[in-house]
């Protein structure tokens, strides 16, 4: 699942690069560096993925809380287990490390666009 949320971020990640492309070159041609650009793509991606891993642990301690919920689960159980903090660590890691992968190739092509041709575009 993690590999084709990477694939389709991936996508729409090239996708906003491409139709991106006349603003950064205004902004390499305002003196940008290929490492501020390299480092706004990829953060971009990196912040996107981090929200959507935020939101999608939420969902799931909200979700797990619910009394329909609970009672499908654990059926008959006198406690309810906390939920595990591990748990919430991992999907936020996990969501940062796709987020920094499928970032990384419209990153690399944003840097290697030429001032001049992405003007003219």
């Amino acid at each position: 699942m993690l590999l084709l949320g990477a694939l389709g971020l991936l996508t729409i990640s090239l996708v906003t690069v491409r139709y991106r492309i006349r603003e950064i070159g205004i902004r390499r041609s305002f003196g940008a560096t290929g490492g501020r650009v390299f480092f706004s793509v990829m953060m971009e991606s990196v912040v996107a993925t981090l929200v959507a891993g935020g939101v999608g642990v939420l969902a799931a301690v909200l979700l797990s809380r619910l009394d329909i919920v609970r009672e499908y689960l654990l059926q008959g159980a006198q406690d309810t287990p906390a939920f595990p903090w591990e748990a919430v660590v991992i999907g936020l890691v996990a969501s940062t490390v796709v987020g920094a992968l499928a970032g990384l190739m419209p990153a690399l092509i944003a840097v290697r666009v030429k001032v001049i041709d992405a003007i003219r575009l």
